[in-house]
Order: structure tokens, then sequence, then C-alpha cells
């Protein structure tokens, strides 16, 4: 018997489905390549600005403390909120100046950590004004008005006594 001829099937879809494939994944690394060519040949970026000369921790926690004085917290009430912010700041600078974990530590711990970095009278005094702000924060403890203002003034003592070295030859040659 003779051989039969070939069957032509009809044209569908599916059949184009491979090819399509093909040319979308041509595509995609065209475009791939494209962009990183494009890249590689842009201009360097000019390096980003020099940051601002940073605040010294010192100078930034006695602006914040004259700017809590003069939001006058405490006298409207809200002591809370004033005990609050000063061990926050004071605690924020323990942290830039000795590199101690002060936000996330308890006053006991901070006492701990500043054994050796500053004289036993200053830290004793830390301890105290510490533990004064905790007493009103968590105990609702309402201490005489006087207490306030000398908190904020025992806080300034720690930090001007506690400033670098470097940091006041700096500001002394500043001011000449």
């Amino acid at each position: 018997m003779p051989l039969k001829p070939i069957i032509d099937e009809p044209l569908r879809a599916e059949d184009f489905i491979p090819y399509l494939i093909g040319l979308l994944g041509a595509i995609a690394v065209s475009v791939i390549l494209w962009r990183l060519l494009r890249r590689k040949k842009q201009a360097p970026q000019a390096p980003p600005p020099a940051p601002a000369a940073e605040i010294q921790p010192h100078v930034l926690a006695l602006e914040k403390f004259r700017k809590l004085e003069e939001a006058h917290l405490w006298q409207k009430g809200l002591v809370v909120d004033y005990h609050t912010e000063l061990t926050f700041i004071l605690r924020e600078y323990l942290e830039a100046r000795f590199g101690i974990l002060a936000l996330e530590s308890t006053t006991t711990e901070i006492g701990e950590q500043m054994e050796h970095r500053v004289p036993e009278e200053l830290r004793a005094e830390l301890i105290k004004l510490l533990n004064t702000s905790d007493m009103v924060k968590f105990a609702k403890a309402e201490p005489p008005a006087e207490i306030h203002e000398q908190l904020l003034g025992h806080a300034r003592n720690f930090i001007n006594s506690t400033i670098p070295a470097s940091a006041e030859a700096s500001a002394g040659a500043a001011s000449h």
C-alpha cells in the first residue's frame, strides 16, 4: 500500500506559547543588560556632603535643659512629664558621653556602669537625681516645689563636671 500523505493540523494559540516565552525572556535579558551597561556609563556621583559639625553631647544636653526650664512643665502641674524629660535628657547625655546604654538601663544599672567613670560624689548625685525622678514617675510621689529646680541644677552640675577635657580646650580656643 502506498504511503499516506502528511495531514496538516490547523494552527492553535497553544502552538505559539514556547516561542512567546522565548521572546519575552530575550526581551527581559536585553533590558537587564541595557540597564547594567547604562549604570556603568553614568558619571560617578558626587560624594555626599560632609556632615555638619556634630554637636557635642554636653552642649546639646545643656540646650535641652534650657528649653525644659522655659517650658515650665512642673509649674503647669505636669510634674511627671517634667521628670520624664529631665531624666531622658540626662540619659541621652550619658549614652553620648560615656557610651553606656542608659536609655535601656535601670537607675541601678546606670550606677554600676558609671562606677569607674566619674568620681563617687558625682555618681551619688546622679543616682539620687534618677531615683527621685523614678519615684515621681513610677510611684506618683509629689516632691516639694524646690526639688524640681534643685534636680535640674544637679543635672546641669553633673554635665558641667563631666565635660571632656578636649571639649573644654576647643571651647576655650573658639572663644578667643
